[in-house]
């Protein structure tokens, strides 16, 4: 075989697991943020942090992904003896079916992946994820006197009961878990607030992990 067919071969192959990759990602973000109700169109996510979740895909559950690369192989083999007996069309109808193939597990699995790395955060009270305090331009919730906004201002500016889900061009969104009881994970879903990211001055990241009461 010549270098220049090893090479397209190469290219190929490579071009095809960017593209798994990438379904995986968006399958992945997808779910991920939908559990926690945040609109996924609003986050204008970048292609490039679209295969970053791909990978985290991947890493997060890599027995599982071991197993799912090592099914895809065995079908690929089969799938090139059988496309040897039956001419150029019957190939071309089987490598299609199998490329759909791939690209629908990539999006199970990236799925299953997301619906894990939240039960564990929730498992955990979403303390893996970094509470902050948002410093605001300017007071978002202006003329709005009531103690539920009082209660949001004190608990998102002052205190960092809020926890940092994304933070994007558009818009940044937070979540406000609630401690549970007896390591039991957290007590309610917790509270979910979005701002305009252009909104936000500064950002300051706090070391402690517990929820706030």
């Amino acid at each position: 075989m010549s270098f220049y067919g090893l090479s397209v071969k190469a290219v190929t192959a490579l071009a095809g697991c960017a593209s798994a990759l990438f379904v995986m990602g968006w399958s992945y973000s997808n779910t991920y943020f939908r559990l926690w109700g945040v609109p996924f169109v609003s986050l204008e996510i970048p292609r490039d942090y679209i295969a970053n979740y791909g990978v985290v895909s991947v890493t997060n559950s890599p027995i599982v992904f071991s197993i799912f690369f090592a099914m895809i192989g065995i079908l690929l083999f089969l799938i090139r003896r059988w496309s040897a007996s039956c001419g150029v069309e019957c190939a071309s109808w089987i490598l299609l079916l199998y490329v759909l193939l791939v690209f629908f597990a990539c999006a199970v699995f990236g799925r299953l992946s997301a619906e894990r790395s939240f039960g564990i955060l929730q498992r955990q009270e979403f303390r893996q994820l970094p509470r902050v305090i948002v410093v605001m331009k300017a007071d978002w919730l202006s003329g709005d006197q009531s103690s539920r906004a009082n209660l949001l201002r004190q608990e998102f500016t002052v205190q960092g009961c809020y926890r940092q889900i994304f933070i994007g061009k558009g818009s940044s969104w937070f979540a406000r878990p609630y401690p549970g009881t007896d390591g039991g994970g957290a007590a309610e879903s917790p509270g979910v607030l979005g701002v305009q990211s252009q909104d936000i001055q500064a950002l300051r990241v706090l070391s402690q992990r517990e929820n706030c009461p």
